[in-house]
């Protein structure tokens, strides 16, 4: 993947996560590592407690991060270590 590519992929990522709803920042401690060395995976150890935030379904995090790292072709691991 070259340097514009990963851009792109990250300005993409950046207009999704700004039309999430600004919700309180300090009720979870999520650890997030990236590894970009060109193999796509996602390790996901998250519990999301609503369905909804917004109008944004939850439950399509997963699925989505998991796609993002196949394209971007990155390894990603989300751990909850508290919160909700």
């Amino acid at each position: 993947m070259t340097i514009e590519e990963l851009s792109a992929a990250a300005k993409a990522a950046s207009r999704v996560l700004a039309t999430l709803p600004r919700e309180r920042k300090d009720e979870a401690l999520v650890l997030v590592a990236a590894d970009l060395s060109g193999r796509a995976a996602l390790q996901y150890a998250m519990q999301i407690p609503t369905q909804k935030v917004g109008t944004f379904d939850t439950e399509l995090v997963e699925e989505v991060s998991a796609s993002f790292c196949k394209e971007a072709r990155i390894s990603v691991r989300f751990d909850q270590i508290s919160g909700s």
